[in-house]
């Protein structure tokens, strides 16, 4: 028996174990674009892990989600848009159950805070910068916001990865402005463990429950 034959099992191993702690030491990095011109709106959510990426793109009435390996396009779906029908039932029984549901998340209250927490604790933001140019049909209040900007502005110098600015308009009203946050998850794959470990508890089951039920009489 050779040397080869001898150290194979173990190349093998040592291969696959350093693939699994690549995986989990991968980071999430989730981008933010938002863009107004006009009357035009462009919004683009997207996160990448490991060698996969997922967009979400709105665009006026169209909207999309697209997967990416390696950064080539693999699938794309139009989301189509919900009917009138369908988002007044939605909204009439969203606001029926609304405060029972706030009421029955409160004994989750820890748990969320938890698991809010540990999310910031491996949260970076990378980058945010935004341009905006705005108007207000009163001109005073236009100075008042622009002048509470300026004051906070500042405080933002010392802070290489946030840069914003703004253009007041005082003779029309206007909204018009592009805004793009980079954030980063360290180590993404707790998560899932946390959410498992959420969805577990019996309030959560319950409301997990009820929504599927009230999914399910809606879309009757």
């Amino acid at each position: 028996m050779n040397t080869l034959s001898v150290l194979f099992p173990f190349i093998i191993v040592a291969f696959f174990a350093l693939v699994a702690f690549s995986i989990f030491r991968s980071p999430l990095d989730l981008n933010i674009s938002i863009e107004k011109t006009g009357s035009s709106l462009f919004l683009m959510l997207s996160a990448s892990w490991c060698a996969f990426t997922l967009k979400r793109c709105y665009t006026g009435k169209e909207r999309s989600l697209s997967l990416y390996f390696l950064g080539k396009k693999i699938i794309r779906r139009e989301i189509l848009q919900k009917s009138e029908i369908r988002k007044r039932q939605e909204k009439v029984s969203s606001a029926g159950i609304g405060l029972d549901t706030v009421v029955q998340t409160l004994p989750l209250g820890l748990d969320i805070h938890r698991f809010m927490r540990a999310i910031f604790r491996h949260l970076m933001i990378r980058k945010i910068e935004g341009t905006f140019t705005f108007g207000l049909r009163n001109p005073a209040e236009t100075g008042m916001i622009f002048g509470c900007f300026s004051a906070i502005r500042p405080l933002l110098v010392p802070c290489n990865r946030i840069s914003l600015s703004m253009r007041p308009v005082f003779d029309k009203e206007i909204l018009e402005g592009r805004i793009i946050a980079e954030c980063r998850i360290s180590q993404p794959l707790f998560i899932p463990v946390l959410m498992l470990r959420l969805a577990m508890r019996p309030h959560a089951r319950r409301l997990i429950q009820r929504s599927i039920t009230q999914r399910g009489g809606i879309s009757v």
